[in-house]
């Protein structure tokens, strides 16, 4: 994030959460979600390039620094996670899809903030029924 603020480069955080993962674990058991949550693991970095970083951060939630990706940018690369981490339930193990959110890194005066916005994102995302992507409409200015 550093750097996309010295370059005054585009650069994105991108906030992936397991859509119903509780119900997996409570279903299937936790050895369930523990698959689910290894696949969308293995999903995010596959449609990441070298230069981004991903991590999860709790639970059910990944975070992902697009690093030189704008809003289009991040919209596809959500689409391409969101492809790759839904998957049909085949026998014996869970189906699974997600929710993503993002906020732009240029603009905000913390770390925080960015991920307060991706999150807002992201939760709408859920509302919306999941498995889609929501572009953060909070600005700097809307959260000043």
């Amino acid at each position: 994030m550093a750097l996309a603020r010295r370059d005054d480069a585009p650069g994105t955080v991108l906030l992936v959460d397991v859509d119903d993962l509780k119900q997996i674990n409570d279903t299937m058991g936790h050895q369930a979600g523990d698959a689910a949550l290894r696949h969308v693991a293995a999903a995010i970095h596959e449609q990441i390039r070298a230069s981004d970083f991903a991590g999860r951060i709790g639970g059910d939630e990944f975070a992902i620094i697009l690093t030189a990706a704008g809003g289009d940018d991040a919209a596809a690369a959500a689409a391409r996670i969101i492809a790759a981490a839904t998957r049909p339930s085949p026998a014996g193990e869970p189906g699974t899809s997600v929710s993503a959110g993002s906020a732009p890194i240029s603009g905000f005066a913390s770390p925080a903030d960015i991920l307060r916005c991706a999150d807002v994102a992201l939760y709408t995302a859920k509302r919306n029924g999941g498995n889609c992507h929501v572009g953060s409409e909070i600005t700097p200015a809307t959260i000043a």
